[in-house]
């Protein structure tokens, strides 16, 4: 391509070419411009990781796998898809092929026992259990109560609910998973709870 003609397919085509090269990529976003989450995207489709720090909210979100890029751009304002999708190829939008037979987690979860997956059945313990886990101000605690609600409900069910990955969620409420705030509230609404407050004996 003539690198005097700097318009936008020049620079988009360097920038397929630097994510292909790449072997990861750390990118700093001012919380706006598509193209520098566009290369983020190609990343990710790459199977590369990256990590992009948003200067004005302080805060850097590493992406390892398509599920948090999926996460990330549902997070995003109308703006900002509309941005990306304007600018990202077809191949590099849709996402990667779905088959319609089962994946590892699927696996996983269709021969583990079923007291492993989901321990609490009823409603009542299922209250019960997230109730105790809030109770103990233990975040690994209530990480894993709510993993094992969202498994009892059934993961697709709940990612459908919330708008989120399904892979995402799966290891944001793993045992070594530490979900955004915004993800355990939408969690809790897709399961039918509500967080509330009490004020704390003396």
């Amino acid at each position: 391509m003539d690198k005097s003609a700097k318009g936008f397919q020049f620079y988009a085509a360097k920038d397929r070419v630097m994510a292909r090269e790449a072997d990861f990529g750390l990118m700093i976003w001012d919380g706006k411009s598509p193209g520098t989450a566009l290369n983020v995207l190609r990343l990710v489709r790459a199977g590369k990781k990256a990590v992009l720090f948003n200067v004005p909210a302080r805060r850097a979100v590493t992406f390892k796998a398509a599920g948090d890029w999926e996460e990330f751009l549902n997070q995003g304002d109308e703006e900002l898809q509309r941005g990306l999708r304007e600018r990202a190829t077809d191949e590099e939008w849709q996402p990667h092929n779905v088959s319609d037979q089962p994946d590892m987690l699927d696996a996983l979860t269709a021969s583990a026992p079923p007291d492993e997956l989901a321990p609490f059945q009823s409603e009542t313990e299922l209250h019960a259990a997230m109730n105790e886990a809030l109770s103990t101000g233990d975040a690994k605690a209530i990480v894993e109560a709510l993993g094992n609600i969202a498994r009892a409900r059934g993961m697709s069910k709940i990612a459908r609910d919330t708008g989120l990955a399904r892979e995402g969620l799966y290891r944001a409420l793993s045992a070594d998973g530490n979900p955004e705030f915004s993800t355990v509230l939408k969690v809790l609404t897709a399961v039918g709870f509500k967080l509330t407050t009490t004020k704390a004996a003396a």
